[in-house]
């Protein structure tokens, strides 16, 4: 599933309500540089905050999306990342940029 740019900007409005998530792309293990939709957070709360909200955002579709969820550890925080979910490429470039932009502050 590719997300469209509606569907990427409430699964964005959902990552806004957590305190230390963020929404990146991501590729894990056995995906062979494959990107993917990942949420990484420091605290876990977070993550049930923005996984509460996705479920909100897509009552209809959400069991189907985030059916196959996996997890890494990510030195202080983790990152749950959807493996079957793909980010169109304009949105997929506001993610790196915005993540470059992190890691010069």
């Amino acid at each position: 599933m590719i997300l469209d740019n509606e569907q990427f900007i409430l699964i964005q409005e959902a990552a806004w309500v957590s305190e230390s998530g963020k929404l990146r792309s991501y590729s894990g293990r056995g995906m062979y540089g494959k990107q993917c939709l990942g949420f990484e957070y420091s605290d876990f709360s977070d993550a049930i905050l923005f996984i509460g909200h996705a479920i909100q955002a897509f009552p209809d579709e959400w069991e189907l999306m985030f059916r196959r969820t996996s997890q890494d550890s990510m030195g202080l925080g983790a990152i749950m990342y959807w493996p079957d979910i793909q980010i169109n490429e304009k949105d997929q470039d506001f993610l790196d940029e915005a993540e470059d932009d992190e890691d010069y502050d």
